[in-house]
């Protein structure tokens, strides 16, 4: 990588801040750089922007029920589509409000059909819910019944969530 010194520290700072990940124990250290790492080679956002990006996502993203493998591949995934760092994170960052506003989750179930509790009241995994979303939507035929169900959904929600949502139902983000 041709991240300094200075980007690397900050960004395993933030990210063992947001999941919990002792930095003082070497393989602990060894293993979320290395988790960063490919996860920047396996997207657009590389170590450097991953700093500024997890010091705006990474604490919601916890609160929402991502692990950081998650958070990574789920910010990497965007990063396909949306190249500037500080946009990348805004969308990221508002994609997670499906999660954290309890309107946004309450209005995804109902609209959708999609279990988002397990049967012990426990929520199930945000990526999963958000494949058997995307799965549904996909079994739409036309283009206006996709239009009037993703109305549905979105409506009442903030731009840059909805701007989050229409981009995972795509191929290839999840």
């Amino acid at each position: 990588t041709t991240a300094s010194g200075e980007s690397l520290a900050a960004a395993m700072t933030l990210a063992s801040a947001a999941f919990n990940i002792d930095l003082a124990d070497l393989e602990e250290g060894r293993y979320l750089l290395d988790q960063m790492y490919a996860a920047g080679k396996l997207g657009n956002a590389e170590l450097e922007q991953l700093s500024y990006i997890f010091s705006r996502v990474g604490v919601n993203a916890k609160s929402a029920g991502l692990s950081l493998q998650e958070t990574l591949g789920l910010t990497e995934g965007f990063s396909k589509l949306i190249q500037q760092p500080e946009r990348l994170a805004t969308v990221v960052d508002s994609t997670l409000r499906l999660f954290n506003n309890q309107s946004y989750l309450e209005q995804m179930g109902e609209v959708t059909g999609v279990r988002l509790y397990d049967k012990n009241g426990t929520r199930r995994n945000p990526l999963d819910i958000l494949k058997d979303i995307r799965t549904r939507y996909q079994t739409f035929t036309t283009d206006k019944e996709r239009d009037l169900r993703f109305g549905q959904l979105a409506e009442g929600m903030d731009q840059e969530t909805i701007t989050g949502l229409r981009l995972l139902l795509r191929d290839g983000i999840i």
